[in-house]
């Protein structure tokens, strides 16, 4: 059974490991702040204020009336989007290869890099693969949401989009391995085991 103490486990593992997921962890933040930041001064705010507006209901309950957005607000999206993708290539496996490749945080940003480079055909195979499900799911949705009302079917969209979710995480792990063929230490075995997940 999957339980609560799993999210804790790579922090408990070793000094190194556990100082190496914060260290990510920050890295990630701290660039993700900064391409907000960027992008609002491109824009001005047009785009957080056009998002704000997307997302408050009107008074009386009906969806809100999307504006269209600006070609400033469009070069801003763009801009975070592009350096999402990039932020995430050197941070894509580090947290596994700082935990079970035993490799520091830069070493593990630069293996990362060079794996995703290496294997860069089957990686958009996989990336195209998910976007291809979130379409699909979400095609779902709006046959669903037309058939029976949004409101009906919310619960229903919040458990696919879990699931979804765990699903797509999980497959990360496979992608590490056979990428890396490194195995989980015994600590982690056991957390695996606990999980009812085989071990590799």
């Amino acid at each position: 059974k999957l339980r609560p103490s799993v999210f804790a486990t790579p922090f408990a593992a070793t000094g190194r490991g556990a100082r190496g997921t914060l260290a990510i962890m920050l890295i990630y933040v701290v660039a993700l702040a900064l391409l907000a930041l960027c992008a609002n001064a491109m824009d001005g705010g047009e785009t957080l204020r056009w998002l704000q507006a997307a997302m408050t209901p009107s008074t009386d309950g009906t969806p809100p009336a999307i504006a269209t957005m600006s070609p400033a607000s469009a070069s801003s999206i763009r801009f975070v989007m592009l350096g999402m993708s990039t932020v995430s290539i050197p941070l894509w496996y580090a947290p596994a290869l700082v935990h079970w490749g035993r490799q520091g945080v830069a070493q593990a940003m630069f293996s990362s890099v060079v794996a995703i480079w290496r294997t860069k055909g089957a990686f958009a195979v996989f990336l195209l693969g998910w976007f291809a499900v979130g379409l699909a799911f979400d095609a779902v949705v709006q046959l669903l949401a037309m058939a029976f009302g949004l409101e009906a079917v919310s619960l229903a969209v919040l458990t696919g989009q879990m699931i979804l979710s765990i699903a797509y995480f999980l497959s990360l792990w496979f992608g590490f391995v056979d990428t890396f063929e490194i195995g989980a230490p015994a600590a982690f075995r056991t957390v695996l085991a606990d999980t009812d997940a085989p071990a590799p």
